[in-house]
């Protein structure tokens, strides 16, 4: 696994526990009795993740008259929080916090992987403080932090830092978060995507977007009419594109996505398919990549280095010729790819004589000759 897929796992897990934490858009509420606080989760994933015991609890879900659309789990024999919330952790994160968990409760999740079918527990393997993800070529610092716990903050980049507890990441489990998305169980929202003469509506989760897209959390929290709906329209997206981008925040990864590349000639064309699966563990395509980007800059972390983004960067790189480098040089401009843009001048600069006669060339937009100019200026003057 490279390492801009590692920094998007990363971020994933920190995302839901974010969301596990703040209980939000919760639709299912446990409760143990005495003064210990309700512990809030979302059916969706539940359902997804562990539907055995999903399955089972059935018979304690209630629905409350004034609390529509919010059930409550009442007297499930045996489940103890001291159990509970480490195990709701996992199903949300695939995270186990080891040192705070006790040797009895570990080896009653390892029997509960084992009854439920989910081999990442059931292993053990975790115990052993063993990961199956290899985070060492992350840059990471750890710490003690005021609980006097092991906390790892993670460079990847992002504003403001991604923190950890000190545990083993075991076995990602990108398969179960793509069934929670092409199944959506529970979904609550809709997503109405157009770029004209393509359209399709994709069902989504509330909770999913408002943790791991600014943008949809600021939609979905501050009572505007999409959230009321639980229908957004996204126009000028290429629906392709934008389910890539939803596969990204349900997985932290994009799986065997890919257009065709009408950009280059056949030769060309074999030659960059070549690049793509030598240099990614993705099956991200040259015309894939152009329609992310714009998507991510609106959608995802704008203002932050977005993994999704760098990979996207990083192929068209990869890509650029004579024909091509006005388009890309145009799209890094307009959705603030720094390093897109400044590779494609240096590019555009050392081949100018061969890209002015390419096919792009005559159609590039005004900005994009402007900063081209300044920058052969600079380089002619340096």
């Amino acid at each position: 696994m490279d390492q801009e897929s590692i920094k998007g796992l990363v971020l994933r897990t920190h995302d839901l526990r974010r969301a596990l934490t703040d209980g939000l858009f919760a639709d299912l509420h446990f409760h143990f009795g005495g003064d210990y606080p309700v512990v809030k989760a979302h059916r969706a994933l539940l359902s997804v993740r562990v539907p055995h015991f999903f399955t089972a609890i059935q018979p304690h879900i209630t629905e409350q008259v004034d609390e529509p659309g919010v059930f409550h789990v009442h007297d499930v024999a045996d489940l103890q929080p001291s159990f509970f919330v480490p195990l709701l952790e996992f199903i949300y994160t695939d995270l186990i916090v080891l040192i705070r968990i006790p040797a009895k409760i570990q080896q009653q999740l390892v029997a509960f992987g084992e009854q439920h079918s989910l081999p990442s527990l059931a292993t053990g393997n975790w115990t052993k403080r063993q990961p199956t993800t290899d985070m060492t070529s992350v840059e990471k610092t750890w710490f003690r932090s005021a609980d006097g716990f092991d906390t790892v903050e993670f460079n990847l980049g992002t504003t403001p830092s991604v923190w950890l507890p000190a545990a083993a990441i075991v076995c990602p489990d990108t398969t179960s978060w793509r069934k929670l998305l092409l199944d959506a169980p529970f979904a609550d929202m809709s997503i109405d995507v157009h770029d004209e003469p393509d359209s399709r509506t994709f069902k989504a989760h509330k909770f999913m977007l408002a943790c791991r897209s600014p943008y949809f959390y600021a939609m979905l929290t501050a009572g505007l009419s999409e959230a009321q709906a639980g229908l957004v329209t996204i126009e000028n997206s290429v629906p392709d594109a934008f389910h890539a981008f939803l596969e990204y925040l349900y997985t932290g990864t994009i799986h065997q996505l890919t257009t065709s590349d009408s950009s280059k000639s056949p030769e060309k064309e074999s030659e960059a398919v070549t690049k793509t699966s030598t240099s990614t563990s993705t099956s991200l395509s040259y015309d894939l990549a152009l329609q992310l980007i714009p998507i991510v800059h609106q959608y995802g972390a704008f203002g932050q280095e977005h993994p999704l983004q760098t990979r996207c960067e990083e192929l068209l790189k990869e890509a650029v010729d004579v024909d091509n480098v006005g388009v890309i040089a145009e799209i890094a401009i307009y959705h603030e790819c720094a390093q897109l843009t400044s590779f494609c001048f240096k590019y555009l600069i050392d081949h100018i004589d061969q890209a002015i006669l390419g096919p792009g060339f005559a159609n590039l937009n005004a900005a994009v000759l402007v900063a081209l100019s300044e920058a052969k200026v600079k380089q002619d003057y340096a």
